[in-house]
Order: C-alpha cells, then sequence, then structure tokens
C-alpha cells in the first residue's frame, strides 16, 4: 500500500470531513467551545466567503486531516482548525 498524501482545495462536498475532523479532535483533546460550533458550523461564509481556505489531506483516497486559513487582515492569515483523524496520527 502507498502512502501517497496529497493536499487539497476546499470543495463544498467535503464540508463534512471538516467539520466532523475538528469536533472528534477538539472532543478528544481539548474542549469544544462555542466559537468552534460558530466557526465549524458556518465555515463557508465564515472562512472561504470571507478570503480564507479550507484544505485537506488526502493519503490513499483518504481524508485524514484538514486546516483552515482565516483572512485576519490584508495579507495576513490565521492557520486554525487543524485537525487529523485520531486513527491515523502516530
Amino acid at each position: 500500500m502507498s502512502n501517497n498524501f496529497i493536499i487539497i482545495p476546499f470543495e463544498k462536498k467535503l464540508i463534512n470531513f471538516f467539520i466532523d475532523l475538528n469536533m472528534d479532535w477538539l472532543n478528544e483533546f481539548f474542549e469544544v467551545e462555542p466559537y468552534d460550533l460558530k466557526i465549524l458550523n458556518q465555515s463557508e461564509s465564515l472562512i472561504i466567503n470571507k478570503g480564507g481556505y479550507i484544505f485537506f489531506g488526502k493519503q490513499n483516497d483518504q481524508i485524514i486531516s484538514t486546516f483552515a486559513l482565516i483572512k485576519r487582515g490584508k495579507r495576513s492569515f490565521e492557520l486554525a482548525k487543524m485537525a487529523v483523524d485520531t486513527k491515523k496520527k502516530k
């Protein structure tokens, strides 16, 4: 089996991976806060539509990770909502 890993950009059909991976990660390592729920449930309008980006890590045709770049200024972004499938982390 290959360990082919690629980063792919946001597609609407992948939004549930962004939500689910982050919720799993937050529940395992942190505490889910109201801000987290707002960003995750409104990620397209609060991240993508405001000039930010969401990316996904894909390995062997499976989405295993995600992260967002939230636009904070004209030329600045916040790296946020990083998550890895908890079954895949080593």
